[in-house]
This record gives structure tokens, sequence and C-alpha cells, in this order.
């Protein structure tokens, strides 16, 4: 039976239960405190009189291998904490004379249970928070100062009794906080979603769906497809349900009428109908009804969303999927390092099943079905668009890693929707909801488990494998003398940190083995310290998956892109028992096209050269780069390099292809108001003024490569002269449109020139549908060529 202890500090109640078992299932965790609402960990000191201290606003996104902690039920419900870098355990030293340094690390456990710790349980929001006490002295638990001394924020004891700053959090690296075994969880409560009319109405629907509504400004909105705003007509169904028989909904002045269709006129996404909710002749309530042509995404949170995950509900309404919105339950936490200082969050989304303790999967817009979602608030960037045009442009023109024939689904960077995300029903922001760069995405061969039939033991053999490069280390960047040394520190297998990178998959805290020695000899063979020239030239094709890499550093050099050498980048290898050699996955590719990695434009020129750009301002360069230049090796800097820059220059590196990528969903972000609102929201942002400096940018860009590869400006008389071929002429369904080269932008205008269409060509040919297209005569264009097409129907 629990004992329960009621605490009443500084206003709040604490229920504490002081028998707790927190289910640890994981190798190793990080710690934060209440206080920060995870933004923080509880780390060793490095020097000075302090040593347990807090960093602040560190996160699961960006923790390394001394954040982590090892914690063990020693002895009759008394745990211990061992750092997972150093093997010290945390000590209570219950003579010293100052109770902010009395917690200090020690070699081994102790005997007089100095060592030991006691564990009082308590749940906020979910999520299991627990008292810390000492064995050797039980009046004193651990605290979290809130007061800098020498400059750091000590981690002690005092004679508390769990005020915020004293309960702390056990997580993994994934932000996942351990449960307490005697937790019941609790799924989140329902929400009617009727905003404003929620105290008149049981259920209110706009062809099928419920409405998002924004409570404070009394409004409901409904997504429509793509190309559904502006509309000269719009035909929408009303239903609802009043609570009470007298009330009537109106819409402009009119009684809705249940199930029968409505027409609308000049619906744009500036315009608003008027909702009303009438008693009589008497108006009760009212609402402005407006459309968006963005999918729409509605997070309910009961508490505060922090860096470790809580409970939520999510609905997704996606205009062309038929019916009411699904709600699900899910798990959310804020994500990022230095973007957890910003005032627009990023959101980690994990969905739960109906009681909300497993895991569930689905598929949005038409992507990957997964249960592990990421809502990218893109906040530095000022277009909004960077990131998602970045993963956009290296999914289309980068050549695939060496296992694709195997493997041809697979999809070697994510891919995403930008939406409209609701919180709490109050319009949040513009956001890109992604998919995660994870074992599936890449299609890597799963680990094999089998019998020994000698031994009758299980044989673990691990295959694909995962390592994602969160910060700056000589390993991270490839053997590029970070800080001045060019060692590479050894491994243990028995952690999912090594040097910056961090082991995604296999899973060890699932159980499955992994290894560390491939990763580590790719990188000592990219090191000149480890491998002389002679023998880098002999191993580099063997080692590394050279197209993709060399399709890397173009794309790289391309952007100028300043936070993506050596972190925000994945290294993979498809199955280790067949080869050995890694590829590269690109990741948050938002310090691009102009901006650095904090969203400053003013050393970000584009007439400049990469590799000296990077080794100057930001921190190093990927060896790897380095020394095929340096060695010449595969012949990458006297014709590769060149060659593959002139192949893709007049394709998908061509201006007006580039910049047509950045016009479309500037296009889309004015055309649906989301443009308008994240303004307002987050503060003006000029999205047709950020195309025009992009164009400009990429005009500098492409002038700068084009002297450095091809000794002048580029030309290819063969695309201007090759014909475009639109048939068949007339049509009424599916068009082709041929003639083309891969990455051009196709236009489908009228003769008054409103853009109806636009496709980016993935090889020589693509399909244009026109049969929702009024007929008439309407002009194709494509490379700066264009040809009539009649329509008839």
């Amino acid at each position: 039976m629990y004992k329960v202890l009621l605490f009443f500090f500084f206003g709040l109640i604490f229920l504490i239960d002081t028998q707790a078992k927190p289910v640890l299932t994981k190798t190793k965790y990080l710690i934060s405190s209440l206080s920060d609402n995870g933004g923080g960990l509880v780390s060793p000191g490095s020097g000075g009189t302090y040593q347990l201290i807090y960093v602040t606003g560190r996160t699961a996104d960006d923790a390394v291998e001394s954040d982590f902690w090892i914690i063990r039920n020693h002895t009759a419900d008394q745990y211990t904490f061992q750092n997972a870098a150093t093997g010290k355990y945390i000590r209570h030293d219950a003579t010293a004379s100052n109770d902010r340094a009395a917690l200090v690390l020690a070699d081994g456990l102790q005997a007089d249970n100095s060592t030991s710790f006691t564990l009082e349980h308590k749940e906020t929001n979910g999520t299991s928070y627990y008292l810390i006490r000492s064995v050797v002295n039980a009046v004193k638990i651990w605290n979290r100062r809130v007061s800098l001394a020498e400059s750091v924020y000590p981690v002690g004891v005092y004679s508390g009794s769990g005020s915020s700053n004293e309960l702390f959090v056990f997580f993994d690296s994934e932000g996942e906080a351990v449960a307490d075994d005697g937790k019941i969880v609790t799924p989140p409560s329902p929400n009617n979603r009727l905003g404003v009319f929620g105290p008149y109405l049981h259920q209110f629907t706009v062809n099928e769906k419920s409405p998002v509504p924004d409570n404070s400004k009394k409004e409901f909105y409904v997504s429509l497809p793509d190309n559904g705003l502006p509309a000269g007509s719009l035909q929408i169904t009303l239903a609802y349900e009043a609570l009470a028989g007298a009330h009537k909904l109106y819409l402009d002045g009119a009684e809705v009428v249940q199930g029968t269709p409505l027409t609308l006129r000049n619906v744009s996404a500036s315009s608003a109908f008027t909702l009303e909710i009438r008693n009589g002749s008497t108006v009760i309530e009212s609402a402005k009804l407006l459309f968006t042509s963005l999918p729409i995404v509605q997070i309910y949170s009961e508490g505060p969303i922090g860096n470790v995950y809580g409970l939520a509900r999510i609905a997704v309404s996606e205009p062309l999927k038929p019916g009411e919105t699904e709600v699900l339950n899910t798990k959310i936490r804020n994500r990022g390092g230095i973007s957890l200082g910003y005032a627009k969050k990023n959101f980690a989304l994990n969905l739960q099943d109906s009681l909300a303790v497993a895991k569930t999967d689905r598929s949005f817009f038409g992507l990957r079905s997964d249960n592990n979602w990421i809502l990218d608030a893109m906040y530095i960037d000022p277009g909004r668009m960077r990131n998602r045009v970045s993963t956009d442009l290296w999914n289309d023109f980068a050549r695939k890693p060496y296992w694709s024939g195997q493997e041809p689904e697979l999809v070697n960077g994510t891919r995403g929707r930008f939406v409209e995300v609701f919180l709490n029903d109050a319009y949040q922001g513009l956001y890109c909801m992604t998919e995660k760069v994870d074992r599936q995405q890449l299609k890597l061969k799963k680990f094999r488990q089998g019998i020994d039939l000698n031994t009758g033991e299980t044989v673990y053999t691990q295959r694909g494998a995962l390592w994602k490069a969160s910060s700056w280390s000589t390993a991270t960047m490839y053997g590029y003398p970070y800080g001045g040394s060019y060692g590479i520190p050894g491994f243990n297998n028995n952690s999912i940190n090594w040097s910056s990178f961090e082991c995604k998959y296999p899973e060890l805290d699932e159980g499955e083995p992994i290894s560390w020695d491939n990763l580590y000899k790719a990188i000592k063979v990219s090191s000149e310290y480890y491998t002389p020239d002679g023998e880098f030239r002999e191993l580099v094709h063997e080692t590394f998956d050279l197209p993709v890499y060399l399709d890397y550093y173009l794309f790289l050099e391309l952007l100028l892109a300043t936070d993506n050498h050596g972190k925000n980048l994945y290294t993979n290898i498809y199955d280790q028992t067949v080869s050995t050699k890694v590829s590269i996955t690109p990741w948050d590719l938002d310090g691009t096209w102009g901006i650095r990695w904090n969203g400053s434009k003013d050393m970000t020129r584009a007439d400049q050269d990469f590799d000296s750009f990077i080794r100057k301002n930001e921190h190093g360069h990927m060896n790897i780069f380095l020394r095929m230049q340096a060695t010449d090796a595969d012949n990458w800097k006297s014709s590769r390099l060149r060659d593959r820059y002139n192949e893709l220059r007049g394709s998908y590196f061509a201006h007006e292809n580039l910049v047509a990528r950045f016009q479309r969903y500037a296009e889309q972000f004015i055309r649906s108001g989301a443009g308008a609102r994240e303004s307002a929201r987050w503060g003006f942002k000029d999205f047709a003024g950020e195309v025009n400096f992009l164009s400009s940018w990429i005009e500098t860009r492409l002038s700068y490569l084009d002297t450095k590869y091809l000794g002048g400006p580029y030309s290819s008389l063969a695309d201007l002269h090759s014909p475009l071929r639109v048939y068949p002429n007339p049509a009424s369904g599916m068009v082709n449109v041929s003639g083309l080269t891969p990455g051009a932008d196709v236009q489908l205008f009228n003769l008054q020139g409103m853009l109806l269409q636009r496709v980016t060509a993935g090889s020589g040919e693509i399909q244009l549908d026109v049969s929702e297209v009024p007929a008439g005569v309407y002009l194709v264009k494509a490379g700066g060529r264009s040809e009539k097409l009649v329509v008839n129907h």
C-alpha cells in the first residue's frame, strides 16, 4: 500500500508517494527539474567548488555523454546515480558545511550508504517526478539552486519538502520520461472543439468536419485543398445540433437548413462570413467563418508543454480525407537545442493509442505511416521555408545511397507538409509537419536474432546502423581537428553516445546490440592523423558512399549551409554483414540560402568560398571533403565536382528552378492566408520580399560557383533549342509535357496570366491534369519556352 503525504508549499499542494518504484528499463537517463519543465540537466561540474551542477537550456536533443546517469535500485528501494561518462557516483557528503556543495562525485559505491538515495513520487501533467532523499540524512533532499554561485547553478541538498526545484524527472535520449510502477495512465480529457459555440451547440460541422476554433478571436477555420483558394464560388454544407431547441444557427443572416448545400461567392483568404447563434431574433453569440488552403493541426494540452513528453490530444484536418477528423492521444514535447530559447517552439509528437499506453501509427498527407512526427516552427527563417525547400531539393536531385537497388522505396531525407497549428483553441502559427529520419525511412536492415546451434545461446547480429551527429567534435567532423585535437577517442558498445554521436539504430535501450566499430574505422580513414594519403586513396571507395558525399558537398556549397558540417547530419550503413560502407542523410537545414543558424544575414554573402567561410566562422569543416580535394582521390577535384556541378547547373541548380521552389511556397502562404496570420502572431514577415532577396542571393551564388567550376557563366544552348512538346492537344484529361530537364519548373497559365498549376519535373516528361480546368486556350511554360494548350470537354 502506498503512503501518501500531503505537502503545502508556496501555495501549491503536492501529493507525494513515499514508496516510489520508477520503471527503469533503459541503460541510462537524463535528470531535469520540474522548475525548468525539463529544460536543463543535472551534470558533473567542471572544477571549482560545486561537483554537481544544473546546465540550463540543455535537453535530450543536445545532451552529451556526461549528462547521462545510470540509475539503479541498489538495495531495498535505495537508488544510486552513476555518471555514464566518468563512472563516478553521486554521494551526499553529510559533513559538508555548505549544503549547496554537499552532493559530490565518488569513485565507487560507499559502504556508509552516502551514495544511496530514496525516491518519493509525484505526478504532474501525466509525468512522474521524484523527490530524491538522502539515506545518511533523511532530512536532506536534492535541490536545484535557482541562484548562481561561481557562475553555475549548484545541485546540492536542502531541508525541503518538495518544491518544484526539488522534484526531478528521469528521461531518455528521446525525451521519454520514466513512469512509476504505481502510476495509472489517464488519457487526456476530450475537448468539444466548439469554441465560443460550446455553451450552445452539441455538434457543429462544415463539410462533415468540425471547423477549427480560435476562441480569443471568435473565429472558426475550415481547411480546403491547396488549389481551393481563391474561389469564385464555394459550396459548403453546414450541420449542427443545438443544446436548446430554440437556438438556431445563421450564416450571413440566413438560417442554416440542416444538410442543405450553400454557395459562397468570391471566397479568398481574407473573406470572413458571419456565424450567429440566435434565440428567436436575439443574437446570443457570434463568430466568423474563415478558410485556409493548408491542413490544420489542433493540439490540446492540459498543462504547459515542456522538454519531456507529456500527454495531449491532436487532430489533423486534411481536406481531401473524407469524414470527421480523427482525434488522437499523443505525447508531445518541445524539441531542439538553441531553438528552445525562441518564442515559437518546435514540437515532437509521439502518437498514442486510445488508452495512451502504446504507440500508434498514422499516415498524413500521403506520407508514410508512423507514430513519430515533428512540427517545425522555422522561427529563425524569415521566409519560413528554407529547411523544406532544401530538403525537397536534396530528395529530388541527390543520388540515392548504394543500397537503393535493393530498397527502391527508401527516402534519404524527410518529407513534410506546411500546416497551420492551433494550440488549445488559439492560433499558434505556420509550421511544417515532417517525418523523422530513422531506420524505416532509410530502409536499413534490422538486426538479426538467432540461436547458436552449438551452444543453444541467443546470438544477435547487427546489420543496419544509424548515427546522428548532434554537436561538433573531431569525430563528427570526420577527423577535422576540432579544438586543435586530431585524436579520436575510443568507444563503448554499451553506450548509445560516442564523441557527440548518438546511436539511433539499433536501440540499445530496447536490448538490441550496437557497435561503433565501423563508424570509428571510417572516421579514422578520413583522418590524415591515422591514415596516410596513399592508403586513404585506396580505402576511400570501399569506406564511403562517394556519389552521395559528392552531392552533399555541392549541396552544402550551393546553400552556403552554416550548420550542417559535423552536426545536423546522419551517418548510416545498410547491412554491415555485407558492406561496411557508410552513407549520409541531411537534417535541419534552416541556416542556409543567405542566413546563418541564428537567422542573421551579415556574414553570409553569396560571393564567398564555402570551405574558407566554414573553417573561419563555423568551428571547422568535414575532413572527408578536405582530404578528397587535397588528394584528388577518385578525381574529386580535377573532374568529379566540376562535371557533376555542370550537370546539375542545367537542371536542378538552374536559377529559375531554384527560385520557383521558394515562389511556390510563398504563393501558398499568401494564397491560404497563413502568411498574414503568421506575421500577425510572430511579427511581420514579408514573404514576397524574402523571395526577392533569395532570387538575388541565388543569382550571385550561382555566378560565383560558375566561375569556380566552369571558369565563367554557365550556358546550355541545347536546352534552349530542344522543343517543348505538349500532347495530346487539344486535351480534356491528362496532358504530357516533354522536352524538359529534371528540376524544370512547369507552369500552366490562362490567357489572363493567372497561374493555375505548377509542377517540378523529376525527369524529361511530366503530366498535367486538366480535367477540372474550364475549356479554353492556355499556355504551358517551362525553361523560357512556352506552348499553347487547348482544353475542351
